[in-house]
């Protein structure tokens, strides 16, 4: 069994260089402690990992897509197993591109 000591130790290695987050829609998750309010968590076509993407503000010259920045990956509860892909198709969301710079 493990002890209290041993549970908070082990807990500390796993959470280093992450912190907590609450998204504006109510998902709880940790992040790259380089991530800041404002940055978005995306599943990317493919990818098998939420992401943390901070917009760049910037319009692309070949069209209308947002630049982003990678921040790092991230563990969201609740979206995980698909759950984020299957609530974006009920509410009608396609994907859309972006560019990563």
């Amino acid at each position: 069994m493990l002890s209290w000591g041993r549970f908070g130790s082990h807990l500390a290695i796993r959470l280093s260089g992450r912190k907590l987050f609450i998204s504006k829609n109510g998902y709880i998750g940790l992040a790259p402690e380089d991530a800041l309010e404002g940055d978005e968590i995306w599943v990317l076509d493919g990818g098998r990992l939420p992401l943390v993407l901070r917009p760049l503000g910037n319009r692309s010259e070949k069209g209308p897509e947002t630049e982003y920045t990678l921040i790092g990956d991230s563990y969201v509860h609740g979206i995980m197993d698909g759950e984020f892909v299957e609530a974006s198709m009920k509410r009608g969301e396609t994907p859309r591109p972006i560019i990563l710079v």
